[in-house]
C-alpha cells in the first residue's frame, strides 16, 4: 500500500487548499437553490436553468466525495473555525476601508469638494463606529490563540 509522507507544513498548504476549494463548493451548491439575492449596493442574480443546476449539483457531489477521499488518505482532520471570530475579522477589514474612504484619503482619486466632504464625513464616521461596535458584539469569551511566547523563559537562563 502506497504511504504518504508529509511535513507540517505540506500539511497545512494542502489542508488550507482543499478547505478553500470545498468552501468555494458549498457556497456553489448553497446558490444553486437561490433565486439570488438584492442588497443596498448590488444584486445578485442566478440565471441557471434547471437542467444547469442539476448537472451543476451532480458535478460537485462528485468532486466532494473526490475531496473527502483525498482527505482520508491524507489524514487530514476539520478545523474548527470559530464564526464570531471570523466576522470580528471581516468587520476590522471593513472598518479599514471606511476610514480609507473619507473624503481626505480620496485626493489620489482627485479633489473632493467641501460640499462633498461635509456630507460623506458624518456618515462614513458613523458607519466605521457601527463596524468597531458590531466588532466587539461579536467578541466570544473563547481565550485566544495561545501565545507561546512563554517558550521564551528558557531563553533569559
Amino acid at each position: 500500500m502506497e504511504s504518504i509522507n508529509l511535513n507540517i507544513g505540506q500539511k497545512r498548504v494542502l489542508h488550507n487548499t482543499l478547505m478553500v476549494f470545498e468552501k468555494t463548493l458549498r457556497y456553489a451548491e448553497w446558490s444553486l437553490d437561490q433565486d439570488g439575492m438584492e442588497g443596498i449596493f448590488y444584486r445578485q442574480v442566478n440565471p441557471l436553468s434547471p437542467a444547469e443546476r442539476d448537472l451543476l449539483r451532480l458535478k460537485i457531489g462528485q468532486t466532494m466525495q473526490l475531496l473527502a477521499e483525498f482527505a482520508s488518505k491524507l489524514n487530514l482532520e476539520p478545523y474548527e473555525e470559530d464564526l464570531s471570530r471570523h466576522i470580528k475579522a471581516e468587520l476590522s477589514v471593513n472598518w479599514t476601508n471606511l476610514m480609507n474612504s473619507q473624503p481626505a484619503n480620496l485626493k489620489g482619486y482627485g479633489k473632493t469638494s467641501l460640499d462633498s466632504a461635509r456630507i460623506i464625513n458624518p456618515y462614513i464616521d458613523q458607519l466605521a463606529r457601527a463596524a468597531l461596535e458590531l466588532s466587539s458584539l461579536f467578541s466570544t469569551d473563547h481565550p485566544e490563540t495561545p501565545d507561546f511566547s512563554e517558550d521564551r523563559r528558557h531563553e533569559d537562563k
